[in-house]
């Protein structure tokens, strides 16, 4: 299996694993002035999941439209739920976290439905109170 791991600038990141595409921050778009990745979140055509680590727009700004593009699902704090909600992203399409857990019952599920399709694999959300005795298992 191959894994890749492509910077976009600021902090985003794309991840291509086990048929899976993952956006860890969804910041693509830059000024005109400024050097970008070359193309603008518009243009982004695949993408599973995306993971926002806060709602600044320098983290945030784009996952409307990739998300809109590509169906992926928002991974969020309430605060990224609430703007993307505003933004005119579905509340079905998004997956609130907060506390270090995950808010939505549905999330675990649905991450591992679709990390085992792809891979065999099983993906496991560990929360800060947790991690210590779940690391250990």
């Amino acid at each position: 299996m191959t894994t890749t791991l492509d910077w976009y600038g600021c902090a985003t990141f794309r991840m291509r694993t086990a048929g899976l595409t993952v956006f860890l921050d969804a910041c693509i778009d830059r000024a005109e002035i400024a050097d970008g990745p070359g193309l603008t979140a518009d243009e982004i055509d695949e993408c599973d999941w995306i993971v926002i680590g806060h709602s600044h727009f320098d983290h945030l700004y784009g996952a409307e439209r990739v998300a809109a593009n590509t169906g992926a699902t928002i991974i969020g704090s309430y605060e990224t739920v609430r703007v993307m909600e505003q933004a005119g992203v579905p509340l079905d399409q998004m997956i609130c976290v907060a506390n270090g857990s995950i808010s939505a019952t549905t999330c675990s599920s649905t991450f591992t439905r679709a990390s085992t399709a792809a891979s065999g694999r099983t993906a496991r959300w560990i929360s800060p109170a947790r991690s210590a005795s779940a690391n250990s298992a």
